[in-house]
């Protein structure tokens, strides 16, 4: 580059036949320098920037502007200079971690090969997530790549005090060697001058903290030998040829090493689940685990559990994260004021919100907008890096809010939001969610009762489209829905939510949450004194306490409901508790006190004209008389029940019913037409994607072919079954296969495989807190373990099995564990008291009326004594033999199967 002499200057300008004013708006500079310089004669010399531009003027000019120059000046005065080298950029950190995608990602994009463009890159990140930390450990790792230097400038685009682009390349001019007075006023004009110096030349060009793409455009250079990494905390759509990177928390395991590494792997070594709990609480934000590495590296002696605490509590949390000029909330509050009042206050009212994803019109609800004006609304919020979407692959219409975002939208609330304001955007939502969930009800249930639709068509349209898909999404909505009441004290609303949030997690087998619900509307409905509220939330109860196995708990409920019901005349939800309190019968054993209760509640929705409520409670009365091996009567309620629902032209309910008519002629060892009546329900639930009946309709087959001695197509069957029920997180559907395979494995001698399913199901068992399945698979693994002689093992778990049956008052239970009993006392070879346990429960099942299990007793009694050299052992299979043709065994390998002992 040469150096321009004042002769020469004026000499460029006279051959091309300009003015001063005009060369000086040509150059970008001012008349007074453009005079100063052609005055200064062969001594006065400009500065490297505005050399560069003469030297773009001369090369741009046409050849007769070229040729007076040349004979009006002598190249004496051509000479070389050198351009400061420069590096701008912040120190690296000793302690980075983790990111080593993102620092590949980005050190390839920035050491590829140079084409015409200038390489630019934009980071775009949530406040505290570390994009000012990557961009300078990237730039650091490939200096080599530009020798001519780095430039760096904080536009702090997120706070109030901004640099704007005009003071940004006065201050890289400036640093390049120009001198300020000379600059001119304009940007258009600066930016000019700021590419004519780094044309030619390798650099790299970091911008921090952008805040938009009005900020960036004028820093940009114009040679592809250059390169700018932006950082920004929205994402720059408007820049052209911008590679974009976002950036997000940390893995929990990177965010574990990140914190090791500040404070010493050997204290996290010592505490991991308080490191890993700090982490959660943190929510992996790189920020927010410097601080916390900050405060517990200054206390090398602080316990991590102790500081985990103190993170536990959410009204503090923010406050906790703090160290020196290092804050959370001052990071998190300069990106909430960099956005609109109508952006921050849709912001806010996120802040009410617990779940775990947000849809549109949860949003439109609270702030009382059009869906439309939702979604640009959290599309701004997006921008700003407040929230994300859930999904970047399609327009799912959801989004998540970060728990420390939550926390700060949440005091921010508080903050600038009324009582009143959050009591009125709540109910909005509230509202909408119980109309949302008894119309889904509706849909899947198709009970008695006609639910209105909800307001929003959106919701209506994601109802309908599928209705258990709807749930899944809003499940964690729906259980953060009625804490919200609750905490707001709207004690109505919590009730009547709780109740419909509860039905629908019945269907899914959500008892955690079906818990939690349900304690905050009983509450909720005892101090607003809604007694038939407190009712209908007790029957709810009821149903959960029987899911759980806890039988007698849930009759007391039931039984305590029904008086309610009674107390304020409502007959019809006492029928419904009727039919609830004869399906928690059947599951205990008390079949005959099952039978009254489904009579009663038959006998009203009959009266009452109530054909679909009529034949839900012949489904259950169809159930009970197939427990009793009153076959027949099993037989005619359930055909009647199918006849019903085939005249409503329910599909779903009549397939449903054909699968429980199919387990009466499965238990009847009539298998062939038991499949065929499996087969014609599996197909309906195909057609109408009920994949939960599905799955019960192929665990059901799986028994079927089990009962056959088929074992590899019942475990092709109950595998299928397995993959459905984890597909709905039905943990109670797939902890009953589990129960199934395993006892097909140990049918088929495969005795490894057998307990790992078994101890497996157990272990869920247990989780769930379900009672009566619990001790099923106890006896399971107990005539596992005595048919390997681990004799002591199998009576630990009879004896578990057989105190939990006779705890919840399940007889058929108990009848079935003392048939263990028998079995393991024959191989102990204490014949007598396998004799007597045999004829203990060779009675109950008499007294129930299970002829077919009374029959296997006696035969299973014929062994012993066979087993202990006794003669009568022919005579009394003969007798086995016998009931089980009288009970409709129809052929002699009928009559083997229904006494198979296994």
């Amino acid at each position: 580059m040469r150096r321009w002499s004042g002769r020469e200057v004026r000499a460029l300008r006279e051959a091309r036949r300009m003015s001063v004013r005009e060369f000086a708006r040509h150059l970008g500079v001012s008349d007074r320098l453009v005079s100063k310089w052609e005055s200064g004669g062969e001594t006065t010399f400009p500065r490297p920037v505005n050399q560069a531009l003469l030297d773009r003027s001369l090369s741009t000019a046409d050849d007769e502007a070229k040729s007076v120059f040349a004979e009006s000046t002598s190249t004496d005065s051509v000479v070389a200079r050198d351009l400061p080298t420069l590096c701008q950029l912040m120190p690296d950190i000793q302690d980075f971690t983790g990111r080593t995608d993102e620092v590949h990602h980005l050190g390839g994009q920035l050491e590829s090969d140079p084409g015409t463009a200038v390489r630019l890159v934009a980071v775009h990140g949530t406040a505290g997530v570390g994009k000012t930390t990557l961009v300078t450990h990237v730039a650091h790792r490939v200096r080599h790549r530009f020798p001519d230097g780095q430039l760096y400038v904080n536009l702090r685009g997120a706070q109030a005090q901004t640099i704007d682009a005009n003071d940004a390349l006065e201050r890289f001019l400036h640093d390049l060697g120009s001198d300020v007075e000379d600059l001119p006023d304009g940007v258009e004009d600066r930016a000019r001058l700021f590419r004519a110096e780094l044309s030619g030349r390798r650099m790299l060009v970091v911008l921090d903290n952008a805040g938009d793409e009005e900020q960036v455009r004028p820093l940009l250079p114009g040679s592809g030998e250059c390169a700018v990494l932006v950082t920004s905390r929205r994402r720059l759509l408007g820049l052209a040829g911008v590679r974009h990177v976002p950036l997000g928390v940390m893995s929990a395991e990177q965010s574990v090493e990140f914190l090791a590494t500040v404070i010493g792997s050997k204290r996290v070594a010592e505490e991991p689940d308080a490191a890993r709990e700090i982490v959660r609480l943190c929510g992996r934000l790189p920020l927010a685990l410097r601080i916390v590495g900050a405060r517990l590296a200054s206390r090398p002696a602080g316990s991590l559990t102790r500081f985990a605490d103190r993170l536990r509590d959410e009204h503090a949390r923010l406050d906790v994260l703090r160290a020196g000029d290092l804050e959370v909330r001052a990071s998190l509050g300069l990106s909430y004021e960099s956005c609109s009042p109508e952006v921050r206050y849709a912001f806010r009212l996120l802040g009410m919100l617990e779940a775990s994803e947000i849809p549109t019109w949860a949003l439109a609800l609270l702030a009382d907008v059009p869906i439309d004006a939702a979604e640009t609304l959290l599309e701004e919020l997006v921008d700003a890096e407040l929230v994300e979407p859930v999904s970047e692959a399609a327009d799912t219409g959801r989004y998540r809010l970060h728990d420390l975002l939550r926390l700060f939208a949440r005091e921010r609330l508080e903050a600038e939001e009324t009582t009143a304001s959050r009591v009125l955007a709540a109910r909005r939502l509230l509202h909408e969610y119980t109309r949302a969930c008894e119309y889904a009800t509706s849909r899947i249930e198709l009970g008695g009762r006609q639910a209105a639709e909800p307001t929003l068509p959106e919701v209506k349209a994601a109802v309908d489209s599928d209705v258990r898909a709807w749930f899944r999404a809003e499940r964690s909505g729906l259980v953060t829905a009625v804490t919200l009441a609750n905490d707001l004290e709207l004690r109505t609303e919590t009730w009547q939510l709780a109740e419909q949030v509860g039905a629908l997690l019945q269907w899914q087998s959500g008892w955690n949450e079906w818990e939690q619900v349900l304690e905050l509307g009983l509450t909720a409905a005892v101090l607003e004194g809604e007694t038939a509220g407190e009712a209908r939330i007790r029957c709810s109860r009821g149903l959960l306490r029987r899911a759980q196995g806890r039988f007698g708990e849930a009759i007391d409920e039931l039984q305590h409901s029904a008086m309610t019901f009674v107390e304020v005349g409502d007959d019809f939800q006492y029928a419904v508790v009727q039919r609830q309190l004869g399906d928690t019968f059947r599951y205990t054993g008390r079949l005959r006190d099952g039978v009254d209760k489904f009579s009663a509640a038959l006998t009203y929705f009959e009266t009452g004209g109530n054909p679909r409520m009529t034949a839900g409670a012949l489904n259950g009365l169809g159930d009970i008389y197939r427990g009793l091996s009153r076959w027949d009567e099993s037989t005619r309620c359930l055909n009647r029940a199918i006849d019903i629902y085939a005249e409503l032209g329910d599909q779903r309910e009549h397939a449903r019913a054909l699968v429980r008519l199919g387990i009466v002629w499965r238990d009847r060892c009539r298998y062939d037409h038991a499949e065929d009546l499996y087969m014609r329900g599996l197909q309906v639930f195909r057609q109408l994607g009920d994949r939960r009946w599905e799955a019960r309709a192929a665990r059901h087959l799986g028994i079927l072919q089990r009962n056959r001695g088929r074992v590899p197509a019942a475990l092709e069957q109950f595998a299928e079954a397995l993959t459905g029920f984890e597909s709905l997180a039905d943990h109670r559907g797939v902890a009953v296969t589990l129960r199934n395979i395993g006892d097909a494995h140990r049918i088929a001698k495969d005795l490894p495989a057998a307990e790992e399913d078994l101890s497996e199901a157990l272990r869920r068992f247990l989780e769930l807190g379900d009672l009566r399945w619990e001790a099923r698979t106890r006896m399971s693994l107990a005539g596992l373990d005595c048919s390997r002689g681990r004799y002591e093992t199998s009576e630990s778990h009879l004896e578990a099995a057989l105190a939990t049956l006779t705890k919840i008052d399940d007889r058929p239970g108990q009848a079935r564990a003392l048939h263990g009993f028998g079995v393991l006392r024959r191989g102990q070879e204490r014949y007598d008291d396998s004799l007597r346990a045999f004829a203990r429960s060779r009675d109950i099942f008499i007294q129930l009326g299970d002829e077919v299990w009374a029959a296997r007793l006696l035969a299973g009694s014929a062994d012993t004594m066979r087993a202990a050299d006794d003669l009568g052992w022919q005579r009394a299979l003969a007798h086995a033999e016998q009931e089980c043709v009288r009970a409709g065994a129809r052929t002699p390998e009928e009559v083997r199967n229904w006494l198979l002992e296994w």
